[in-house]
């Protein structure tokens, strides 16, 4: 049986993946995108959501949690993934290889064509 993050590997999407092996957005500018961490209103976009990046109290927000983008001291970030290939990491720690800091994370999905 094939997981929801291997058809999306397969399928050549771009996402972050938590180290907690949790789905926790498509990375696309679409702002109407259900999936996107740009939108304001949906799941992994929203600053209230559990599973937000933008959320400063969640799992995957907080500059505490062990998960989180904004956690400079974590070695379990969001991985990222780039047209299906992991290809670095979302976060505050510079000390982690091929990281992306997730206050550029626009500029950066902007530089993709996502």
């Amino acid at each position: 049986m094939t997981t929801d993050i291997e058809k999306r590997i397969q399928n050549g999407e771009s996402f972050l993946l938590a180290a907690d092996g949790n789905f926790i957005g498509k990375l696309t500018t679409n702002i109407y995108d259900v999936e996107s961490i740009c939108n304001q209103y949906g799941v992994y976009g929203s600053v209230y959501s559990a599973r937000s990046i933008w959320n400063q109290y969640s799992q995957y927000g907080s500059q505490y949690a062990l998960y989180s983008a904004y956690n400079p001291y974590t070695m379990s970030p969001p991985e990222i993934y780039l047209r299906g290939r992991k290809c670095g990491y979302l976060t505050k720690n510079t000390y982690k290889f091929n990281h992306v800091d997730p206050d550029n994370i626009m500029s950066w999905m902007r530089q993709n064509n996502l």
